[in-house]
């Protein structure tokens, strides 16, 4: 462990972690000039307690200096801590380590772009925030494979620059998940690695929960969304899969709503067959393309 007020890897230092674990605690921390490697888990902590940026030109740890860990091959870097109370600023992150945490007790706040590219067939970064909130400017966005949302408060990732593969959050009943994304997104099962042993969370769980994708794209239920209260999902193409379960009003809207809406058991129909709902609304007060349902089960028709 490195600790101090201050915490600077000099031109050609190294540091080869190997499987233990590195921690580094200080309120500036200079990484861009080192090269780092190791298998376990890197943390980066604030020695005074409180706000903290992370990314951008951040005296903290920025952005130059997340790359070098980047280059690592490390199973998490932990940045913050899930019990500090201060704001987490996120600001420009070009590229991801393979796993990567953003942890505090307080807000979540991104100012910028987080970059953590994927290769499809393979390992996709993974991006886990945990916190009370989070809020994105509307030039900010997450370009990554995996998001995995940990903690309370209400999720507002709206902005129109967000490039999300995969995503699942843990909020419980008392946290809400608003999320505007511009690609196929798949609801997916993503490992926790900020708890020992590490566990799969498995889709969303939240308060309630409305996701919109743009126009001509795919969401993927693959596992489960289960909502306290009300969920809405708008997107053209949609697998509703067999694991929503929705405490009130379940809504199925188009992102482009002058498309028929075809509901049932065919190839491209929404089958809502295996859905649970208290109430389900389909289409929006802008739908001008027909509703077609052929041979769908509705639990609670309204």
């Amino acid at each position: 462990a490195f600790t101090g007020n201050k915490v600077n890897f000099d031109a050609a230092s190294s540091l080869a972690a190997g499987a233990g674990k590195t921690k580094i605690v200080a309120d500036e921390v200079q990484l861009k000039n080192g090269t780092f490697s190791g298998t376990g888990v890197f943390a980066v902590q604030k020695k005074t307690a409180g706000n903290f940026d992370v990314g951008g030109t951040s005296t903290f740890l920025s952005d130059a200096s997340i790359g070098k860990l980047a280059a690592g091959n490390f199973s998490n870097v932990a940045i913050g801590a899930k019990d500090n109370a201060g704001t987490a600023t996120i600001g420009e992150i070009t590229a991801l380590p393979q796993y990567t945490s953003i942890l505090t007790n307080g807000a979540l706040s991104l100012t910028g772009t987080v970059h953590g590219g994927t290769v499809h067939g393979g390992t996709a970064n993974t991006l886990a925030l945990h916190g009370t909130g989070l809020t994105q400017t509307t030039t900010a966005g997450f370009k990554i494979g995996k998001l995995l949302l940990l903690g309370k408060g209400d999720m507002k990732i709206d902005s129109q620059h967000n490039e999300i593969e995969n995503i699942a959050a843990d909020l419980t009943d008392t946290g809400s998940l608003t999320l505007t994304n511009k690609t196929d997104m798949n609801v997916a099962m993503i490992e926790n690695r900020n708890v020992d042993p590490p566990k799969n969370v498995e889709g969303i769980e939240a308060k309630s929960t409305h996701i919109k994708l743009d126009a001509g794209k795919k969401l993927n239920v693959a596992e489960k969304i289960k909502t306290k209260e009300n969920a809405t999902l708008v997107a053209d193409d949609m697998n509703l899969g067999n694991k929503m379960d929705v405490g009130k009003t379940l809504t199925l809207e188009k992102a482009n709503n002058t498309q028929a809406i075809n509901v049932g058991k065919g190839e491209n129909d929404w089958n809502i067959d295996n859905a649970k709902y208290d109430n389900i609304k389909i289409g929006g007060n802008g739908q001008s393309g027909n509703i077609n349902i052929n041979g769908a089960t509705f639990k609670n028709p309204s």
